[in-house]
């Protein structure tokens, strides 16, 4: 008999991984001697067994099928599968079987025919009958599936060819508390190893499941069936409960649905096991659990299964009868991540055991050793030692330096640190007579970098902390950040536009104005440093309140941050630094006042520069920039430019803002392969960053954030407060010398973010960042997300919540949301409104928006609702939302003409959606200034034209940026060109092809 049919229940990615190599593993089944066992004390009779044609399989492998079938030989069994063995502990019957074919059942079932010898198989089905009963149901169920399903299955990664086990007890500790749990709450061994398993494992990979056995013998006939009806199933819990009794009745339900679908639909139960394998999370350990063998008599009196196939399970936990438990694992697989999961399974059952009714989320899984790990990775707050000299006194030890060293090259020039302590020095004297009461703060408005430099440290030295307010922020943004700060003196640079203030302000000029006659300062006067526990500046960021914060620095933190990030970049007198970035945000303050702390030169990159990447690059060669700190999607903006490569600096990039992605990291490397690549993460409330690494390695998916800085410590930590062990998601808290003071005359939401800390000396606080961070086995942060609703847009910090307060102030405008959008340059917010009569149109409502919040913060998009959806709860769906404008296209009318065409199919893959409006706002629907480079290099290539930077906002549309171009004086060519490239847009790439390759022949 030469029947071929399919094995159904193999676990499949691994015996087609395994390939021929399978035909020659095996499974050796230890019987114990049947007179130990049978009431008449009879010795071995295999009649029964022999007449089992499990006996009589062998494994062959088709030419057709890559997966292995079984055949029936008639030639009986081999001499050497069923042998008589004599051991110190008796004698004992040893049967060798195929081991995709052997399953616990199985062995059962020959322990039962020892156990009755004179009842035979002779009327009952076999293995065969068994295979052939699935195949007909599968095929009944799914008409020419089966072997499809069975190629596409073979064809799933996921094993090795040398793949070799090894099986060893567990710790002593393990086994017995296990055993004390079972008794505690008449539970078996294998349903307490598969809750704690996936308490293990759940506690770092969210959702990862356990594999459990899971029988396929529906029929009383199938029962006595001996051969592989079995598989490892995964068995997922969406949360592991409060406590352990509710996560073993949520696994007994899981298991109970798992075995329902194996029996209902076996391919759509195979599926998830073939998705774990072939889809498996980087570092997640695929454990499973199998019971051990039984007798009819419900003890397992020495039965002992050797070398069965375990699936694809990197650890395979078998409780046995006698109370052990022994540990299987794949030699070949990660010996950390082995040794990590058994050890943190053997915590698991000891805190089970002491505390049976404690909430499972306050069980602490991490031993001494990991917590002097984590801690070796997270606290350098003893790195450097000593107090490091304040900003001024740092820049004042640099005035006398003898290559008469640039302290900044603004637009109006160089300027050296003498003279920018002599302007700063007569600023301070015409402040110090303004000021009244402790820690004044001043603001200062500030059209370049010169300006920026004098008045900062003018305020510094009069004994105040300065508020840097950005020029181009609406004035009703910049009266609402006064007035929360308390501002009484607003320093104006002569360049900057004169801003509005609230009355009570007294606005001074960076510069005396001519003939006023300027005080001069005593150029000998030694430069005090300021008092570090006083404050330096205060930063105006995005509150999730809706009203901005206004986060305070001490002179302490400033200094403290200065020293340790120039120390890990290696910067000093040698260094020129530059930095596109606003100085009312701190991003750009890794180049500005730590280049001034470590006495490099800073240069000003103009505004008009900033997204033009020739000019870029002609301020980035011309003054030799050998450091750029720049958010990653600038810097992509920048490098779609003609002049991208030279818009890099000569020695050190620094990325930082919001995440950076691997494939931006690839494309600065094959631009310029000897650049040092830093990722730099932190919080404004940390005092700029607190994180920073260079970037040696990345993955298609994330970017490490690298460790922290010197003086820093940083933990993640579960939402209970429990320390995360490696790879466990978590908030991050930073504590150490950079951590501000909190938010400036704000007492409630500092204490909400700002808490004490559990280490160290009395009254440090700990930074709750609100991130989403795990470590690396190699000691680095990653970042995963927010824990709220923040978003970062090109760089800025953004609060839907101060989004939502603007849109309600509106009187047409009764409720609000925001929400974070994904677009082709990052994240954009986009708004749902619930209207009244008069209904706001979407343009008086951003007018409204840009009158009064930055740029970052105005919605890409805003849909007039009926009604917020809502959750059963009450709160806002955000979900939903998400999905409304998913579904709500825009507006649209045909293009006028080819020119017309062209744009706004270029336009529609810069915002990365299917299609652009015609007479659509760009900048409502996604564009802002970083996309407007990457715009008009685009221009350049489809339709030969440079056009001005402010053109671009001017003309906002698709349609009135045609009507632009077609009033030039070149415009016939432009409209000739886009002619040609339309016609290119419409052809198939066969036609494109043909066209250039006929072109190329001509």
């Amino acid at each position: 008999m030469n029947e071929i049919m399919p094995l159904l229940f193999t676990q499949w990615p691994f015996v087609a991984a395994y390939g021929d190599a399978i035909m020659t593993r095996s499974t050796d089944v230890r019987l114990p001697r049947a007179g130990s066992l049978a009431t008449d004390g009879s010795g071995w009779d295999l009649t029964a067994l022999l007449r089992r044609d499990l006996l009589s399989v062998s494994v062959v492998r088709p030419p057709s099928l890559r997966l292995p079938v079984q055949s029936l030989r008639d030639d009986g069994p081999d001499d050497g599968r069923i042998r008589e063995v004599d051991a110190p502990d008796g004698p004992h019957l040893t049967l060798r079987l195929p081991s995709v074919l052997i399953d616990t059942t199985s062995v059962e079932i020959a322990a039962a025919d020892l156990l009755r010898p004179t009842r035979g198989p002779a009327d009952e089905p076999g293995y065969l009958d068994a295979c052939e009963w699935w195949t007909a149901r599968i095929e009944r169920d799914h008409p020419g599936r089966l072997d499809a399903a069975l190629r596409e299955l073979a064809g799933t990664p996921g094993g090795r060819s040398d793949c070799a086990y090894e099986e060893v007890p567990a710790e002593a500790s393990l086994t017995a508390d296990c055993l004390a749990l079972c008794r505690a709450l008449g539970r078996s061994p294998e349903e307490i190893l598969l809750a704690a398993a996936l308490l293990v494992t759940n506690r770092r990979w969210d959702g990862t499941p356990v594999l459990r056995r899971c029988t396929a013998r529906p029929l009383p006939a199938l029962r006595t069936v001996m051969g592989r009806l079995e598989m490892l199933l995964p068995v997922t819990v969406t949360s592991c409960g409060p406590d352990l009794g509710t996560l073993l009745d949520r696994l007994d339900s899981a298991s109970e649905q798992t075995t329902h679908l194996l029996t209902a639909d076996t391919l759509a139960a195979v599926r998830p096991a073939v998705d774990l394998v072939s889809r498996r999370r980087p570092g997640a350990p695929l454990v499973g659990v199998v019971p051990q063998a039984r007798c009819a008599s419900g003890e397992a009196g020495g039965v002992r299964i050797h070398g069965d196939d375990p699936g694809p399970c990197d650890v395979l936990l078998r409780p046995w009868a006698d109370g052990s438990v022994t540990v299987r694992y794949d030699r070949a697989a990660d010996p950390d991540r082995v040794r990590w999961f058994t050890q943190r399974l053997t915590r698991a059952l000891r805190a089970l055991a002491e505390h049976p009714g404690r909430p499972l989320p306050e069980l602490e899984l991490i031993g001494d050793d990991e917590r002097a790990r984590l801690t070796g990775y997270g606290d350098r707050r003893g790195e450097p030692a000593g107090t490091p000299p304040g900003l001024l006194r740092a820049v004042a030890s640099h005035r006398l330096r003898r290559d008469g060293g640039v302290a900044v090259h603004g637009a109006d020039g160089p300027v050296g640190y003498d003279a920018l302590l002599e302007r700063a020095g007569e600023l301070a004297l015409r402040l110090r007579p303004l000021l009244a009461g402790p820690e004044p703060v001043v603001a200062l408005v500030s059209a370049g970098l010169t300006g920026f430099c004098v008045g900062a440290l003018a305020i510094m030295d009069s004994g105040a902390a300065y508020l840097p307010i950005d020029p181009a922020w609406p004035a009703a943004r910049t009266t609402e950040v006064l007035r929360a700060a308390g501002v009484r003196v607003l320093v104006r640079d002569p360049a900057a536009p004169d801003p509005e203030v609230p009355d009570g302000v007294t606005v001074v000029p960076s510069a005396p104005a001519a003939g006023d006659g300027a005080v001069t300062p005593d150029r000998h006067r030694p430069v005090a440093d300021a008092d570090p526990a006083s404050l330096a500046y205060v930063m105006a960021t995005s509150g999730s309140t809706g009203r901005p914060r206004l986060v305070a620095v001490e002179h302490a933190q400033l200094a403290a941050y200065c020293r340790a990030v120039t120390s890990e970049l290696g910067l000093d007198g040698r260094s020129v630094l530059a930095s596109p970035a606003s100085v009312a945000a701190d991003l750009g303050y890794t180049a500005v006042l730590a280049g001034l702390w470590a006495g490099g030169t800073v240069v000003e990159v103009p505004t008009a520069a900033r997204l033009d990447g020739k000019a870029f690059a002609r301020v980035v060669a011309g003054h030799g920039v050998s450091m750029l700190k720049i958010t990653p999607s600038h810097l992509r903006a920048l490098l779609t430019t003609p002049h991208g490569r030279d818009c890099l600096p000569s020695r050190l990039l620094v990325l930082g803002g919001e995440a950076l992605p691997p494939d931006l990291v690839s494309q600065v490397r094959q631009l310029a392969p000897g650049l040092t690549i830093v990722n730099h993460y932190g919080p404004t409330e940390t005092t700029v960053g607190v994180v920073a690494g260079r970037v040696v390695e990345t993955t298609p998916d994330d970017v490490a954030l690298g460790r922290p800085l010197p003086g820093v410590a940083v933990e993640v930590r579960d939402p209970l407060g429990l320390l995360c062990s490696v790879g466990q998601p978590g908030e991050l808290f930073v504590t150490g010398s950079t951590v501000s003071r909190g938010y400036h005359r704000a007492p409630a939401e500092t204490a909400d973010r700002f808490r004490p800390s559990t280490s160290g000396p009395p009254g440090r606080r700990v930074y709750a960042t609100g991130d989403r961070c795990a470590w690396d086995d190699q000691g680095r942060l990653h970042f995963l997300g927010r824990t709220d609703d923040q978003v970062k847009v090109r760089g800025y910090r953004v609060e839907p919540a101060e989004t939502e307060r603007v849109l309600t102030g509106h009187p047409g405008v009764h409720a609000a949301a925001a929400v974070a959008l994904t677009g082709s340059g990052g994240p954009v917010l986009g708004a749902c409104v619930v209207t009244g009569r008069p209904r706001p149109t979407e343009h008086e409502l951003l007018v409204h928006l840009r009158d009064r919040l930055p740029e970052a913060a105005v919605p890409a998009r805003i849909l007039d609702v009926a009604a917020l959806p809502l959750l059963g709860n009450g709160k806002v769906d955000r979900a939903r939302i998400r999905r409304l404008f998913d579904e709500t296209p825009a507006q649209d009318r045909p293009a006028a003409d080819d020119l017309e065409y062209v744009l706004a199919w270029m336009w529609a893959g810069l915002l990365g959606v299917p299609a652009v409006p015609i007479e659509a706002d760009l900048f409502n629907a996604g564009a802002h200034s970083l996309t407007v480079t990457s715009a008009m290099s685009r221009l350049s290539e489809l339709l030969d034209v440079e056009v001005p930077l402010p053109s671009m906002f001017e003309h906002r549309t698709v349609a009135s940026f045609a009507a632009y171009l077609g009033h030039r004086e070149d415009a016939e060519r432009i409209r000739e060109r886009a002619a040609v490239a339309r016609t290119v847009l419409s052809m198939s790439d066969t036609e494109v092809a043909e066209l250039t390759a006929g072109g190329m022949t001509s």
